[in-house]
Formats: structure tokens, C-alpha cells, sequence
């Protein structure tokens, strides 16, 4: 009997050691393979497959504390909360909750998915279960599952509202129409958006010409579903390269009915070089989405002093909702004509492009056949479903042209190609999902410029492939593989092949507990090259193992004062490579702040910065305590044990001491900011690079100024007086702004 009640005994404390039960609060039960239990009952200690369940959630982690007396429970490593009542997910790797408060408060990076519509990224995020409030001052990406993308700061979502508010607001719409907002509130059930200081990068093609660089300031937006409203704005398509911009319009107020399908505008003004030429008070047109019409479009007259005068009068023909036809015939003087045509065609899971033309010079009733030329253009894009994998398509283009010259002479212009002396016919086939990216290609150019021995060059294959191995749980960090490389025939008998395999791990940061904040990346790079008659790769086959060490550290120190908070952070990074450099003196890679500290800052695909240096810095930041900022100074200097003068001359961090590079922003109120970038000569007798950029606004006033110094080269940009007009989108801006009747995924 003794020994029975010994096996049982055994038994019992065996099963107790491996999974404890414990109840000690009301609230909670907890799962762990390990407890600990302390101050009499007030403070439990667990880990090892910790699972504590409520009413209403599920937490899971690593390890965890929970003080009974103060409801505070800790969960570290591998977070996982779950509440099936709100349909909200939580992971990280470091969560505080606080029962009393019903808060969730996470400790460095942080996922949320909501409801399978949203997803949050960010980082020391704040979550109200009960008031279904989240909010983060770091920078947090805010996803829908249609593709459209929020990066913003100061964070605030209400999920009972469906409302997000923000600062430095950059949003990316499924179109990939670029959106920067100072302020603003948008909200997702009601689809409304309101915001100030506003900034778009319209796609290329939005407006129908893919050179064009479509962009509109405004002082002001407010949209809903019916109604899209721009005040005081400046709209163009120009080229951010023309100073001025050679064309633009503005107007105090753009409106965009979508019920009408109309856009007006009210005191708008048309400007040629900053010159108003035009002016009108009030004016309407249809938008975008009023259907295509057949019919003859406004013709057009050229003059060339070797071709003569010429007239194209193109004609649209609407052959279905999702199929047309530009027919553009052009007529010479001397009776030559050129026939041109474009067909599109849009499918559920395709599109289809096809240009063409033929030229034809007739000498009475003779027809020359030698005189003809033509050229032959062709896009499909085909998706498809393929398992495991989100995005699936094959590519196939066809560029060819008669001769070397008749693209250019004729200045036949196409949506397919981007260069009328350099044709690009190729087939890709693309596939990528979260963890994934695979591109494969054959390509053939065509260089018109050059020989017919000389013209050709032959890539097959062209591959390209990146997988993320995700083992950020495991290893406290990220490891990534990219696979690149290609066969490439040119000159008749030259040939080289290229195949790269880059393998970079990236840890996550980890905080002593003196507040020092650490980080490492690690890159190794396999380059495999062979070259015949080749320039850039040597006859025998090269295998070459590149490697490179970075390790960065930081010390944030903060200052709390009654007005303002400083915050100062050093910052070192010592880099190590044994591998010798390849010489990339003439690069025009530009060191800077956005780059000094990164892992490859040189840019070169087939090479890494050899030798040893120390790079070290500093950030600065002055805020109010209203959190918005009112000065920052970065700046960053690059020490080497010896000169290598084989990196980019342009840079001067093959230098035993390199330009000391830094930014700095004053920002007093939210009228006025300045903007500056320099480079310094280590002696901090000369500056290789500054550039300026001053921002007032005063009432409805806006006026910018921009100044650049390189070296001993002078650029400086007029003052805009844009901005006192605020202009509008030209006839379709709001093709951009409302094309999926609004920001984001609606319910």
C-alpha cells in the first residue's frame, strides 16, 4: 500500500513539474511548464509555453510576470494575444497589460492585425481594449488588404470610429499615386479624409503621358464619398527638373462632384514661367470616369526644318468597355504619309498593348517600296493563380523597327517603349509572395546607334530571387538570401556571366540595462564571374567570397525641461570587411544621413567597402511638449586605419578621415522651417555640399526658397510664390484622388 502511495505521489510530481494550473486570481488562468509563486500568492513567475486565458482573451509568450496586487502582467518572448470578441491580434516581443486599465503597452516592435482588413506595424504602441484605441509616436505603417499603405507619425486609431489620425502623413493608394500630409484625419467607415499641407506624386501615366511628372500642392483637402474639395493649390505636369515649372494652373477651389461626375473651379488661374496669362472665374468640365467617346481628337501640326510641315489628325474608337483604337494618321507636304495605330485591351487577369505603323512615300502613281518603313510594338501582361504565391504574371514585350533611324526621324512616340535609339524586347515571368520574390527574364537589346555587328545584345537568362528565411522568433533578428545574376552575348563575340548570392542577417535591437542600444548586420556575398572578350570580367572563370560587419551602437540621453525635451544620441558603427574593394572611384553615390550608417552604403551590386572604419555621429532633437519638434541636428564623420582608393572619390569615405556629412532642421512654429544638408571637409575649412531649404507661410501666403552649393557649382532655385494661389488639379486631378472612392478598404 506504502508503495502505491509513493507511485502516486511520484506521479503527481512529475505532471506537476511539466504543467502547472494555477487560479490564484479571478481573473486569469495560467498554463506554464514552470510557476513560481511569491510575496504569499501576490506574485507569479512563469515560463515555458505560458498560456493564460480569460473571459474574453488568450495570451501567449515565452515567459511572464504577474503582480496580482497592481494587475500588471508582463509577457516577453514570442507574444501572442488574441481577443476573439474584438477580432484583434497582437504580436511582439514584449507586452505589458494592465488589467485595472484594460491597456496593452508593447516594448519595441509590434504587429496588430484587425479583423482580416488591418494591419498595424509599429513600435512602443499603446492599446485600450476597451475603448479600442491604439496610438504610437514612432513611425507606424497602417496596411488594408486592398494594398493601400499608411506611413505616418504621432499614430492614433479608433476602431469604433474607423478613424486614423496623424502626422507626416505618406500614403501609397492601390494606383501607387504618392500622398504626403502634414495633418491629417481620415475615416475609413464614412470614407472621409480632411487634412492640411498637402503633397501628391500622381503616377506617370495618370494624366496619359508616361514622361510627364504629374504633382499638386494644397493648402487644404477635405473628401467624402460624394464630394472632393482642394483649396488653394498649385497643379502641374511639368517635369520636376523645369525651373519654374514652365506650366501650371491654380485656383482658390477645386471641386469634385462624383454623383455629377463633374470637376469646377473658382477663381483659377493658368501661369506660363510663373507669368498668369489666363484667367478664370468659374468653370466646369466632365472628370475621368465619364465614358469614352468615339470621335476625331484635336489635331496636330509640326514643322521640321528636314522633314517639313506634316499634320496628324487622330481618330478614338471605343470598341468595348475594356477595348479602343487610336488611329493617328500624318500627312507630309512632299505626300508622304505614316499610318499609326494603338490597340489596348483590358482583361480581369491581363492587358494588351499594340502599336504600330507604316510609312509610305508615294511618287505619283507609283508606290516605292523601297521607301518604306515601318515599326511593330508589343506589351501583354498575364496574371495568373499559382499556389503560395500572392502575385503571379508573365510579361512579353516586342520592340522592332525597319531601321536604325526611323524612330528618331519621325519622332514616333509609343506607351511601350521609353527610348527611340534603344529597343528592349523580352519575356518575365514574376512570383512573390510576404517571404518570396522571383523574377526570371530572356531579354534581347537593340542598339540603334551602333553597327549591325555592334547593335545586339542577348541576356538569358536574367534571374533575380530574395527569400526571407524567417527566423526572426528563433534568432532575434532576420536573415535574408537574394539571388541575382545573368548570360549576356553583345559585340557578336563577347560574352560574361554574372551569378551573386547575397546572404544578410540583420539583428533586432537589444537595450542594455544602462539604456545602451545595440545592433548588428552581417553580409556575405558569393560573386561568381566569367568573362569572353568582356570589359568588365576577366576569360577564367572568378568565385569570389565578400564579406562585410557592421555593428551599431547607441546611447539615447533625454533631458525633460519645463518648456522643452532634449533628447541626444551618440552614435558609433564600426565596419569590418577583409575582402579587397573593387574600384569604384567614378560613382556618384553621395554619402549622406539617410545612408552613412547602413550596411551597403557604396550601392555596388558585385562588391562591398573592404578594410576597417569607424563612422560616428550624433542626433540632437529639441521638442516642444505639445511632442512636435522644434530643432534636430544629425551629423556623422567616417575614420579609416588606412586610405582605400577604390571607393567612390565622390564620397571621400575611402578617405583615413571622410567629409563630415549632417542635417539640420528649425522648425520655431508651423509657418515657418528650415531645412539644411551639408558636407564638411574634415578640416571644417570648406564645404563640399550644402543644401537649403526655407519654407513661411503667412495666412494664405506660402513661399519657399531652395539653394544648393557642390563644390564650386552654383544652383539656386527662385522663390516659389506657388502656394498663396493654391492650385488644383488640372482638369483630372481627382482621377488620382478618388479613382477607389477614397483612401482605404471600406466596410
Amino acid at each position: 500500500m506504502k508503495n502505491r502511495i509513493k507511485k502516486i505521489i511520484f506521479f503527481v510530481a512529475i505532471i506537476t513539474g511539466f504543467l502547472i494550473k494555477a487560479s490564484h486570481s479571478q481573473d486569469f488562468e495560467f498554463n506554464a511548464s514552470k510557476l513560481e509563486i511569491l510575496e504569499n500568492g501576490n506574485l507569479l513567475i512563469g515560463e515555458g509555453g505560458v498560456k493564460i486565458t480569460s473571459e474574453d482573451q488568450i495570451l501567449e509568450s515565452q515567459k511572464f510576470k504577474y503582480d496580482k496586487t497592481n494587475l500588471h502582467l508582463e509577457l516577453i518572448g514570442k507574444v501572442k494575444a488574441i481577443n476573439n470578441f474584438n477580432q484583434t491580434i497582437i504580436t511582439g516581443e514584449k507586452i505589458d497589460y494592465f488589467k485595472k486599465d484594460e491597456k496593452f503597452v508593447s516594448s519595441g516592435a509590434v504587429e496588430i492585425k484587425i479583423s482580416d482588413k488591418y494591419i498595424i506595424n509599429s513600435s512602443n504602441l499603446t492599446y485600450f481594449k476597451n475603448k479600442e484605441h491604439f496610438f504610437s509616436k514612432d513611425k507606424t505603417f497602417f496596411k488594408d488588404k486592398i494594398g493601400n499603405k499608411f506611413e505616418l507619425d504621432n499614430f492614433d486609431y479608433f476602431k469604433f470610429k474607423n478613424e486614423i489620425r496623424g502626422k507626416n502623413i505618406k500614403f501609397t493608394d492601390i494606383q501607387q499615386n504618392k500622398y504626403l500630409i502634414d495633418d491629417a484625419m481620415v475615416n475609413l467607415k464614412k470614407n472621409e479624409v480632411a487634412g492640411k499641407d498637402l503633397e501628391i506624386d500622381f503616377q506617370n501615366s495618370t494624366f496619359g503621358n508616361n514622361e510627364n511628372e504629374p504633382r499638386l500642392k494644397g493648402n487644404k483637402i477635405y473628401s467624402n464619398k460624394n464630394i472632393t474639395t482642394v483649396s488653394k493649390g498649385i497643379f502641374t505636369t511639368c517635369k520636376k527638373t523645369d525651373k519654374c515649372p514652365p506650366w501650371k494652373i491654380q485656383a482658390k477651389e477645386v471641386k469634385h462632384d462624383k454623383i455629377k461626375k463633374t470637376i469646377s473651379y473658382k477663381d483659377a488661374w493658368l501661369s506660363l514661367y510663373d507669368k498668369p496669362v489666363i484667367y478664370f472665374p468659374k468653370f466646369f468640365h466632365p472628370d475621368p470616369t465619364v465614358k469614352r467617346q468615339s470621335g476625331f481628337l484635336i489635331p496636330k501640326l509640326s514643322e521640321t526644318n528636314t522633314l517639313g510641315s506634316a499634320l496628324e489628325v487622330p481618330y478614338f474608337k471605343v470598341i468595348s468597355d475594356n477595348k479602343d483604337l487610336t488611329f493617328k494618321p500624318r500627312f507630309y507636304a512632299d505626300g508622304s504619309t505614316i499610318l499609326q495605330s494603338e490597340y489596348r485591351e483590358e482583361r480581369k487577369n491581363s492587358s494588351h498593348i499594340l502599336d504600330f505603323s507604316l510609312f509610305n512615300k508615294l511618287n505619283l502613281n507609283v508606290f516605292d517600296n523601297k521607301n518604306r518603313k515601318n515599326h511593330f510594338f508589343s506589351n501583354s501582361i498575364i496574371k495568373y493563380e499559382q499556389e503560395n504565391f500572392e502575385n503571379s504574371q508573365v510579361e512579353i514585350n516586342i520592340e522592332t523597327a525597319s531601321n536604325s533611324t526611323y524612330l528618331k526621324t519621325y519622332k514616333i512616340n509609343s506607351p511601350i517603349i521609353k527610348n527611340q535609339t534603344l529597343l528592349n524586347s523580352y519575356v518575365n515571368f514574376e512570383l512573390s509572395n510576404e517571404e518570396t520574390f522571383l523574377k526570371t527574364s530572356i531579354e534581347s537589346y537593340e542598339d540603334l546607334t551602333k553597327d549591325k555587328e555592334e547593335k545586339y545584345e542577348f541576356i538569358y537568362p536574367n534571374v533575380e530571387f530574395v527569400k526571407d528565411l524567417g527566423i526572426n522568433s528563433n534568432y532575434y533578428g532576420s536573415l535574408t538570401f537574394d539571388l541575382n545574376g545573368y548570360h549576356k552575348d553583345y559585340s557578336t563575340n563577347s560574352s560574361e556571366s554574372l551569378l551573386i548570392n547575397n546572404l544578410e542577417y540583420e539583428s533586432f535591437d537589444y537595450v542594455l540595462k544602462n539604456g545602451l542600444k545595440n545592433k548588428f548586420n552581417l553580409l556575405l556575398k558569393n560573386v561568381n564571374s566569367n568573362g569572353d572578350n568582356s570589359t568588365s570580367y576577366k576569360e577564367k572563370t572568378s568565385n569570389k567570397i565578400l564579406g562585410s560587419l557592421i555593428f551599431n551602437s547607441s546611447y539615447p540621453l533625454k533631458n525633460i525641461g519645463t518648456k522643452f525635451d532634449a533628447i541626444l544620441t551618440p552614435i558609433a558603427s564600426l565596419r569590418y570587411s577583409p575582402t579587397e574593394t573593387k574600384n569604384m572611384t567614378n560613382s556618384d553615390r553621395r554619402i549622406d544621413m539617410n545612408n552613412i550608417f547602413s550596411v551597403d552604403r557604396v550601392s555596388n551590386n558585385d562588391a562591398v567597402e573592404g578594410g576597417q572604419s569607424l563612422t560616428i555621429g550624433s542626433e540632437y532633437k529639441l521638442t516642444k511638449k505639445d511632442n512636435n519638434d522644434l530643432f534636430l541636428l544629425n551629423f556623422a564623420t567616417v575614420f579609416r586605419d588606412e586610405i582605400n582608393p577604390d571607393l567612390p572619390t565622390k564620397s571621400t569615405i575611402g578617405q583615413k578621415t571622410s567629409d563630415i556629412v549632417g542635417n539640420a532642421k528649425f522648425i520655431p512654429n508651423k509657418n515657418f522651417n528650415i531645412d539644411y544638408n551639408f558636407s564638411v571637409d574634415n578640416n571644417l575649412d570648406t564645404t563640399n555640399y550644402d543644401s537649403i531649404k526655407t519654407s513661411l507661410s503667412v495666412n494664405n501666403f506660402i513661399t519657399s526658397f531652395e539653394f544648393m552649393q557642390e563644390q564650386k557649382a552654383l544652383r539656386a532655385a527662385a522663390p516659389a510664390d506657388g502656394q498663396n494661389a493654391q492650385t488644383n488639379p488640372l482638369a483630372n486631378l481627382c482621377q488620382a484622388l478618388v479613382a477607389s472612392n477614397g483612401f482605404l478598404y471600406v466596410e
